[in-house]
């Protein structure tokens, strides 16, 4: 059973990736900040059972953030 999701966050394709938040959270959504205005960020996810096991990352998810 899924207790939780951690999110990690690169900026270059092959990493490293940075845990963002510092205890798994239950919300399927995640609101990132601060981020710069034209940089792309990377993002992959890891399930977290009851026992605090994680899984294998997720696919990684690439999001812009446009310039103003």
């Amino acid at each position: 059973m899924v207790a939780g999701y951690y999110v990690y966050r690169a900026e270059n394709p092959g990493g490293p990736y940075k845990k963002l938040n510092s205890s798994p959270i239950r919300e399927t959504t995640y609101r990132d900040s601060p981020l710069q205005a034209g940089r792309t960020y990377l993002y992959q996810v890891t399930a977290v059972d009851a026992k605090g096991q994680e899984s294998a990352f997720s696919n990684q998810v690439r999001a812009i953030v446009p310039s103003p």
